[in-house]
């Protein structure tokens, strides 16, 4: 099974989100009810690997903390843009929360980790390059209301891979608390 943690938000925010962007030519945009902000990605693992890592997310503590979702930036960069996503606010706990999430997974990890977490939401990924990057570079630089929402728990998900998109299934979740 490939697996992943993630912040999942309310419905209304992920709606707020996905209604934000236009239809982007040569990108395929994220469905509204697949948004998430992805905290470790695990890749394929065992039904034991599985039994593990659940136990041991279960061992993170977290305080439920104001997360301020803002406008949009690209990956890997402006000149090239491969991956839209909107910005998520670095505070403190959120940072906190996924280097436990890194210190727990790590073993577990199947790709080599990024030396920095970067927080964000990602939206769309460009698909061909029939698309304008003239639309993506006014969609970054357009002023987006900062959405706030509060995060009290986090999410252990499968993804499965489908020639329509991948479908993500949430597995368990961890509530915050001491």
């Amino acid at each position: 099974m490939r697996l992943f943690v993630s912040i999942d938000f309310p419905e209304e925010i992920r709606n707020e989100l996905h209604s934000r962007l236009p239809v982007l030519n040569g990108w395929k945009q994220t469905k509204a009810g697949q948004i998430h902000l992805t905290l470790f990605f695990i890749g394929d693992c065992s039904n034991a690997e599985y039994a593990e890592i659940s136990g041991r997310l279960s061992q993170i503590r977290f305080q439920p903390f104001q997360l301020e979702i803002g406008g949009l930036g690209v990956f890997p960069s402006r000149r090239n843009p491969g991956v839209l996503w909107y910005d998520a606010q670095k505070v403190p706990v959120l940072m906190e929360l996924q280097q436990q999430i890194s210190d727990k997974l790590e073993p577990f990890s199947k790709k080599p980790l990024r030396k920095k977490f970067i927080p964000h939401i990602t939206v769309a990924r460009r698909k061909s390059k029939n698309g304008t990057d003239r639309q993506i570079v006014e969609l970054i630089n357009r002023d987006f209301t900062a959405i706030k929402t509060t995060v009290d728990d986090f999410s252990l998900k499968q993804s499965t891979l489908k020639p329509e998109g991948s479908e993500h299934v949430i597995l368990q979740t961890y509530p915050a608390g001491i």
